[in-house]
């Protein structure tokens, strides 16, 4: 007896590599390159970016930093072949250098840690050796004895806390330094024990656990990571949490209730209380690429833009292909994970917001000197077209054993010509083209040569944007059913 019956899914979840493909839930994917969720819960192609300004010099973009202050102030700043540049949001160019940090070329591609507080930005390294203020129109060198000139800065409670830092030619890679309460006195930092309002500071667990690799605020407490651990100053003193996991350093992106960090063993999120694995469901992924690509920590940043926590992390490895400048994409919104492969390099990534519409937009520097502002309005990285795809899981389609065959699909999807429909039965690793995605209701026959017949069958959308970033809601199947079973 033969019957037919009909199948709709609507993969509505991100990508899961991590289980066995029977566990693999039907609304979720096997693979998705260069994809997210759209806000009305469908898989569209990610948003790209644009040139923003123009190129000073060809050098790795540092930081971008931005800033607005209560006195009018407001700008973004670029740091890169050692000199500070500064944009008002007006031209097309960074202009001339209003700073310059270093001439020593190897030293340009040293980070510069920065805070704000009290109108004033904060900027220091301790590779290059400076420690200096900025109020939006001068900056101040600070040059005591006492100022650290440190790798790692925030605040909180009105004091700028200090880590991985050198005093006086003396390096401190475990201990932390705050200075005086609302930077006030002749030396912020001088440390006086009589006055508890002055500069002080406090070891963390030194000689355990490495050098401290970065510092953020959570839930109104300072947190304080190291190679090894992640420690919470709780009001009187430090105290390591409950999980023997560290932080490789430009890795940590704050939401202000969590961070996100990068781990050898994945990426993981603090939520003040407790630390945990946020990246089981791409944990594979991650586990190849170290064991075939290796990952290189000095190509490593990081950013958190809107429900985004956003990882670059160099070229990606899975399933016996690269992909190049790979970024792994958190969407806290949905729980979701995403693979983003883009067209160029990042060194660094930031915001800003739009002194028009107020909206945060996201902006990136690359390795050859380029700044860049993403959005919805760009459909390319900036003139490069995004290559995309869409793999399913493997549907049984409700009895693994029956013979079945494949008659018709419709798709629902705004993809246009710029993808192809493929399916693959039986996880044979063979994908056959059946078809393209033309229309939003594309209901079409599947060519004899192409039906097989099958046990399960999976599907993958793959195409590149020239017009738009299209979007996929769902995909309809009309299969036929022998009532037989496989030998």
């Amino acid at each position: 007896m033969i019957n037919e019956k009909d199948f709709i899914f609507s993969p509505a979840n991100g990508v899961n590599l991590n289980v066995n493909h029977l566990l693999v839930k039907d609304e979720e994917l096997t693979w998705g390159l260069n994809i997210y969720t759209s806000y009305y819960g469908t898989k569209r192609v990610r948003f790209g970016y644009t040139q923003l300004l123009d190129n000073p010099d060809n050098q790795r973009v540092v930081n971008l930093i931005y800033f607005n202050f209560p006195n009018g102030q407001k700008g973004i700043l670029r740091i890169s072949g050692g000199k500070i540049y500064r944009t008002s949001f007006t031209g097309s160019s960074w202009g001339t250098p209003i700073k310059t940090l270093t001439t020593n070329s190897s030293l340009f591609s040293s980070v510069i840690a920065n805070t704000i507080m009290l109108s004033k930005l904060h900027l220091s390294s301790k590779d290059i050796g400076f420690y200096t203020v900025y109020d939006g129109s001068t900056f101040t060198d600070l040059t005591t004895s006492n100022t650290p000139y440190s790798n790692f800065l925030t605040n909180w409670r009105g004091r700028i806390f200090a880590g991985y830092y050198t005093v006086s030619s003396v390096d401190f890679l475990s201990r932390l330094k705050y200075s005086s309460i609302d930077f006030s006195g002749d030396d912020p930092w001088l440390e006086d024990a009589d006055d508890p309002s002055s500069s002080g500071s406090m070891t963390v667990n030194a000689g355990n656990d490495g050098v401290i690799t970065g510092l953020s605020i959570v839930g109104d407490r300072p947190f304080y990571y190291k190679e090894g651990g992640v420690y919470k100053f709780n009001g009187t003193g430090v105290i390591r949490m409950p999980y023997n996991i560290g932080a490789i350093k430009n890795t940590i992106a704050s939401t202000g209730s969590s961070d996100f960090f990068f781990t050898p063993e994945g990426v993981f999120y603090n939520d003040g209380s407790k630390i945990q694995m946020a990246s089981f469901p791409i944990y594979k992924l991650i586990e190849k690429t170290y064991r075939k690509l290796g990952i290189d920590y000095s190509k490593l940043c990081s950013v958190s833009y809107k429900d985004y926590y956003m990882l670059y992390i160099g070229d990606i490895y899975w399933d016996n292909k690269t992909y190049n400048n790979g970024m792994l994409v958190y969407n806290a919104r949905y729980d979701e994970w995403y693979i983003w492969s883009l067209a160029h390099q990042m060194t660094c990534f930031s915001y800003y917001l739009d002194p028009v519409s107020n909206d945060r937009k996201l902006i990136s520097g690359d390795i050859n000197g380029n700044t860049y502002v993403w959005g919805e309005d760009y459909n390319s990285d900036n003139g490069t077209s995004i290559n995309f795809a869409i793999k399913t899981k493997h549907y049984y389609l409700e009895n693994i054993l029956s013979e079945k065959r494949l008659q018709e699909y419709f798709i629902i999807s705004d993809f246009g010509n710029e993808a192809k429909l493929y399916v693959e039965y039986n996880r044979s690793g063979d994908e056959i083209e059946i078809g393209k995605t033309e229309k939003l209701y594309n209901k079409k026959r599947v060519s004899d040569d192409k039906q097989g017949d099958f046990r399960s069958v999976s599907f993958a959308i793959r195409g590149k944007t020239t017009n738009n970033r299209g979007t996929f809601a769902a995909l309809g199947l009309k299969v036929q059913y022998s009532g037989e079973k496989f030998e």
